[in-house]
């Protein structure tokens, strides 16, 4: 068996240098372009302290196993702008879904000049979340300004993707993240209390826009900025995770989002050079099951059923409820949904007469009196046989366990 040549480090190493300085020589004219685009998408005068803070994110730093697109955000935002275009021209890749892929379309084509002013402003508080990693362990959150203070005044004034690369290999930095989290600890009198609060940057950023009066941007933008990190903590398809960040949400917001969250994803590279899709895939399922939820909750067949007595409403719950902790993407459709619901939910049926004989050995052991039997009796023949256990549950205690065992043998199959 012939062993593989290992790769050439030196080719590796030559490889991200031309890649690189590749990032360098293009940075000129992208950093022109997009600024050229941000004077476009917010032209008040007003708005040039918005416009300073946009310029001012393309200098981010992007270090680790995500954000490959380059060293500087400039390279992300230009990759999501390219990415808005190649959603409008029906550009996918295969495995997302052919609704997903109209969806997306018909948003981005309706919105493209707001999903553009989203792209500048949905990290514009990534500067103020940064968390630097290193080869110990340990973690550092600065300000922007004591980040700027750690970097040598040649790459602060000259912010270069190689410059920046040897100085993030020299200082040991594993990478760079934009979550603080939160800090926790105990004062004198030995209660805990929050010393920092957590920091995201979707969070942050739409609270900055806030706080700015909007600045022309809609509500539905807002939320779009806001939750467009949530996709990364889909680890399944739990329906009840979409319903967590997405239920008071409109129909627009949602949608919104699911562009913020597709476009987002798709412009962060990994090592590889391409995105990582396995959250957004887990969110898409996680949304077909909150859909299906949803349609059946309030399906008005199923309702009817419930209150007219056809369906068992503690078992209707129990199918939906199964659906909402569901963690995987359900083949089912909503018709074939229906059907099980349909069947498996009707009112258990109990057989009176076999009923009857079977609590009068409950009677001659002493364990209901003969008044209890005739009682429980008629609630089985009103159909009333679930309501037992509220009825006498309290006064027999432990001597309900053989009661419900004689209704379970009562069940007409």
């Amino acid at each position: 068996m012939t062993r593989e040549t290992p790769p050439n480090e030196n080719a590796i190493h030559d490889e991200q240098k031309l890649k690189l300085q590749t990032e360098a020589k293009e940075c000129p004219e992208r950093v022109a372009r997009l600024t050229q685009k941000v004077e476009v998408l917010f032209p008040d005068e007003a708005l040039q302290p918005l416009r300073e803070q946009i310029l001012e994110s393309f200098q981010v730093p992007q270090w680790g196993k995500h954000h490959n697109e380059g060293i500087y955000m400039d390279t992300h935002l230009d990759l999501i702008l390219t990415n808005l275009e190649n959603i409008q021209r029906g550009e996918f890749p295969p495995e997302i879904p052919d609704n997903i892929k109209k969806l997306l379309q018909e948003a981005t084509t309706n919105n493209r000049e707001t999903l553009e002013r989203y792209t500048f402003l949905h990290d514009i508080s990534k500067k103020d979340c940064l968390t630097i990693k290193f080869e110990d362990g340990t973690a550092l959150s600065p300000t922007w300004q004591e980040w700027q203070d750690m970097l040598p005044t040649k790459l602060r004034n000259n912010p270069d993707p190689e410059t920046f690369a040897h100085y993030a290999a020299q200082q040991h930095i594993t990478a760079i993240g934009y979550y603080q989290p939160e800090i926790i600890k105990k004062n004198e009198a030995g209660k805990t209390e929050v010393v920092k609060h957590g920091k995201m940057h979707g969070r942050e950023g739409a609270e900055v826009l806030r706080a700015l009066g909007y600045v022309g941007v809609s509500p539905a933008v807002l939320k779009a900025i806001e939750k467009h990190e949530v996709a990364y903590s889909f680890v399944n398809a739990s329906a009840k995770t979409y319903e967590q960040h997405f239920d008071s949400l409109s129909d627009q917001e949602r949608t919104l989002a699911l562009v913020a969250s597709y476009s987002d994803t798709t412009s962060a590279l990994t090592s590889s050079g391409k995105p990582d899709l396995s959250n957004f895939m887990n969110m898409l399922g996680a949304k077909h099951n909150y859909e299906l939820w949803q349609a059946l909750k309030n399906n008005e067949e199923i309702t009817a059923q419930q209150q007219s007595g056809q369906l068992d409403a503690e078992k209707v719950k129990k199918e939906l409820d199964a659906i909402l902790q569901n963690t995987v993407q359900i083949p089912l459709s909503i018709d074939k949904l229906l059907i099980k619901i349909k069947k498996e939910c009707t009112p258990t049926r109990y057989n009176t007469i076999v009923f009857a004989e079977k609590l009068i050995a409950l009677v001659a052991a002493g364990t209901i009196t003969e008044e209890q039997k005739k009682q429980m009796v008629q609630l089985v023949a009103d159909g009333q046989a679930k309501t037992i256990g509220s009825e006498f549950g309290k006064a027999l205690g432990k001597n309900m366990r053989p009661i419900t065992q004689v209704l379970k043998e009562s069940e007409c199959k």
